[in-house]
């Protein structure tokens, strides 16, 4: 087998008991998507583009110097949606019935894929401060958006939808963040702006926005410092939109993991991977992370390699939390951890973290 699960265990921590796997990649990918059943991986090994099942690693299908760079948009059950690059066409194929649909975009740029709900995406093209709604029902672009160049927008994201039909949608440049809410049974859309928060601090600037209907999580850095970044988390239900920060290295890594199904007034879950070590910020007042609740995983990440070329991912589906460590072998393969939070641990450690010891 060329990629494989070799062993599995359970971390048993006062929050709930956590779920481990950890396994083998034969070649350590240049990009990587995970979906909800597979993983899509790029590897610059003799230009390989390989799908994996994600159950238990194996090779679903390989192809070899592909000449269509695609991304996967969305997945499910029944279809799989596909967008590719080069021809600027989006795809439908359905797996039971092993057909597709397509339609070609206008527009000659790379978009940013946004899921509304199973019909309705929105295309975000940055560069030309962009918005096309989409239905992958008719494959028709229903709207443009055009928004103020000016304003340059570096994020656009989906934070969660408020009812059937309106969704809220953050946009975020250097100066500033945004709320907007669109009505999908409006016409013509529109984007309604809820609220915006200043961002602009004295020799500070944001790198990435993560958000969630109750926090926002700024990635800052110092202008005076290359060794150290901040988290800004801001409460969105307070009045002022009051702040904490929380200090980290430059070459550790943080996510929030409860982005998409945060409920009102949770509180944010924050990881950090920081030496091979991971640990959940349990104390924001005293930016204390816990890093004994993987204390198994640390111990054999800790002796595996001294190699820090690594990422983490995130997914959140079926009221449960999926972590993915990738880390280069010294021998050029990639090390997978495989880490699955159950709701109830992230309802016990964000109630750990609004009533800190």
């Amino acid at each position: 087998m060329e990629n494989y699960y070799f062993q599995s265990f359970k971390e048993n921590t006062q929050y709930g008991d956590i779920k481990v796997k950890q396994g083998i990649i034969k070649s350590f990918p240049n990009t990587l998507q995970i979906e909800d059943t597979f993983l899509f991986s790029q590897s610059e090994e003799a230009f390989k583009t390989y799908l994996i099942i994600k159950k238990n690693l194996k090779i679903l299908r390989q192809n070899q110097c592909c000449p269509k760079m695609i991304q996967i948009l969305a997945s499910s059950k029944k279809t799989v949606i596909i967008y590719q690059h080069f021809l600027n066409t989006v795809l439908i194929c359905n797996k039971k019935k092993q057909s597709h649909k397509y339609s070609c975009m206008k527009v000659q740029a790379k978009p940013q894929v946004i899921r509304l709900n199973k019909i309705y995406y929105i295309f975000w093209f940055k560069n030309l401060a962009q918005l096309q709604i989409m239905n992958m029902e008719t494959m028709v672009i229903e709207q443009n958006i055009f928004l103020q160049r000016k304003e340059n927008w570096l994020q656009v994201i989906k934070v969660h939808r408020k009812s059937e039909f309106i969704f809220e949608l953050c946009l975020r440049n250097n100066k500033s963040i945004s709320f907007y809410d669109i009505d999908l049974l409006t016409s013509p859309l529109q984007l309604l702006l809820t609220s915006k928060i200043e961002l602009q601090q004295q020799n500070k600037l944001t790198h990435l926005t993560i958000v969630n209907q109750n926090h926002i999580c700024n990635i800052q850095n110092d202008y005076m410092s290359e060794k150290y970044l901040s988290l800004q988390i801001i409460d969105r239900t307070s009045k002022d939109n009051s702040s904490k920060i929380v200090e980290f290295m430059a070459d550790e890594k943080v996510q929030l993991l409860n982005q998409k199904q945060a409920r009102k007034g949770d509180q944010p879950i924050i990881i950090k991977l920081s030496q091979n070590q991971l640990g959940i910020l349990t104390n924001i007042e005293k930016q204390k992370f816990d890093f004994s609740i993987f204390r198994r995983l640390n111990a054999i990440n800790q002796i595996l390699s001294h190699n820090r070329n690594c990422a983490i991912y995130t997914q959140e589906i079926r009221h449960q939390v999926l972590i993915y460590i990738i880390r280069k072998l010294d021998d050029g393969r990639a090390n997978i951890w495989y880490v699955k939070i159950p709701k109830n641990v992230i309802e016990n450690i964000s109630k750990q973290i609004a009533n800190p010891l």
